[in-house]
Parts: structure tokens; C-alpha cells; sequence
């Protein structure tokens, strides 16, 4: 849609004789911490992946092939509402669930801004992110939300 609108405008100014060459685009960067049309992440959404992780695992395995720009990391530490002692409870109930999440984000290949296909993993590794500190994920509306800790 943004697209759309630049070249709306850039149509615009060029028939108003200002040359394209004077355009400039601007990209702005997501927080890690928000989710486009999700709207932001809280503690709720990480349990409630946690409680349907074999469900959340069958999502990102049907991700593959999307675009890196539907990933979007989250830092646990930055969620309102957290509770380390649940989480860390939901965790540890929910380890086997969370290997095989893990090893599927290594086989789940997304494409960057460049085209250069990428597993999730390393989507993770060049945000300076561990794919063994993920400790959930969702989909929503075709966006992966990746929960992580520090």
C-alpha cells in the first residue's frame, strides 16, 4: 500500500515538473517490540502460544517461503504484565515443544529485502538474536511474532 501511495506521489510531482531525481524516500524501521495490524505484543499472547505451541509450530512451518519482513522479534523483558515465574514454569513444561520450534525456525526459509533466501535462524543470528533464546512464537494475521529472552 505504501508503495502504491509513493508512486502516486512521485507521479504527482513529476507531472508537476519537479524532477524524480529531487524524490527522496525515507524507510522507517519497526521496533522489535510492536506487530503491524497485531498491535503490540503483551504476556498473554507468549502464554497463550506457549499453551498452543504445537499449533504455532504447524504456523511458522507454513510461513515458509514469506517474506522477512513478516518477523518480528520481541524481547520478553519488554513485555507489560510479565511474570518471570510463570514463564519460566511454561518453559520448562513446554522444553521438547520448544527444540522442535527451534529446529523448525532453522529449516524455515523466508526471503530478505535483498531476495537472498534465509532460514528464520539466521534472520534471528543477524538481529544478534540465538534461535535457543526464543521462548515462543505466533502467528498472526501472516505475521511471525518471535518471543525471546535475554
Amino acid at each position: 500500500m505504501q508503495k502504491i501511495a509513493w508512486l502516486v506521489a512521485a507521479g504527482v510531482l513529476a507531472s508537476s515538473g519537479i524532477a524524480a531525481a529531487q524524490t527522496t524516500t525515507t524507510t522507517q524501521s519497526v521496533p522489535p517490540s510492536t506487530v503491524g495490524t497485531a498491535g503490540a505484543p503483551n504476556f498473554g499472547q507468549l502464554m497463550s502460544s506457549l499453551s498452543n505451541i504445537r499449533d504455532e509450530i504447524a504456523k511458522v512451518q507454513s510461513l515458509s517461503g514469506g517474506s522477512a519482513n513478516n518477523l518480528r522479534p520481541v524481547n520478553v523483558a519488554q513485555l507489560s504484565g510479565a511474570d518471570p515465574a510463570a514463564l519460566s514454569t511454561a518453559v520448562a513444561k513446554n522444553q521438547a515443544q520448544l527444540a522442535t520450534l527451534r529446529n523448525t525456525l532453522g529449516r524455515v526459509m523466508v526471503t530478505t529485502s535483498t531476495n537472498e533466501r534465509i532460514s528464520i535462524s539466521q534472520f534471528l543470528a543477524d538481529n544478534k538474536i540465538a534461535v535457543n533464546q526464543v521462548v515462543g512464537a505466533d502467528v498472526v494475521n501472516g505475521t511471525l511474532v518471535l518471543f525471546y529472552q535475554k
